[in-house]
């Protein structure tokens, strides 16, 4: 299991550049505190524009031992103090998921999130039909991991995340996987579990 908390910030007009280089500082600061920090921009999809601050953890105990650090470091202090006086954007979380399927890949910095509304007793079902979707893409250079809430505003999701090496990459995977007859199949008989709401396509910046 990986503990996975994430920040997003929607920039104003005309202050992206001051937002991205916040967002830049911010990771320092986690990365201080021992996440694996990554800065996505999301490019399509789902909150198109913003960017997501993923940090990851071994477990619950690393985070919240990191949280206590993130808190506690004087150049967190200095940023929020900034922010106040000068804002760039709109911050929202960090919140906090866990691994269920897969892990993150970080040689992988194009991804697909596709977040399901999954009641919590349905879930064992949804994940045994990860590994027919992983079965289907095995000709191609892919990565999957799901992950559900833990501590955030709305604990019915799940998010699965198809990671790729390039955007063609995403493209010739959804051409010849996700839109294959096999594959709608299992989307098909997904949406008995759950129901398919948001999904975005995230670059690693």
């Amino acid at each position: 299991m990986t503990v996975i908390s994430v920040r997003r910030m929607t920039p104003q007009i005309g202050k992206t550049e001051l937002a991205t280089s916040r967002v830049r500082t911010m990771a320092g600061i986690v990365a201080t505190a021992g996440g694996r920090v990554r800065i996505g921009q999301v490019v399509a999809g789902e909150g198109a524009g913003c960017m997501q601050l993923y940090a990851a953890f071994t477990d619950f105990a690393s985070i919240s031992k990191a949280t206590l650090a993130i808190a506690a470091d004087p150049a967190r202090v200095k940023l929020l103090h900034e922010r106040e006086l000068n804002p760039a954007g709109e911050v929202v979380g960090p919140e906090v998921y866990r691994t269920v399927f897969g892990d993150v890949a970080p040689d992988y910095p194009v991804i697909m999130q596709r977040e399901y509304r999954l009641p919590r007793e349905n879930l064992e079902s949804a994940l045994s039909l990860l590994p027919e979707i992983e079965k289907l893409g095995k000709s191609h250079d892919f990565k999957m991991m799901a992950v559900v809430p833990v501590i955030a505003d709305d604990l019915g999701r799940m998010v699965v995340a198809y990671y790729s090496k390039t955007m063609e990459d995403l493209g010739r995977t959804i051409d010849e996987v996700g839109m294959s007859e096999e594959f709608q199949k299992i989307v098909t008989k997904a949406n008995t579990f759950g129901t398919l709401e948001k999904s975005r396509v995230v670059k690693i910046i």
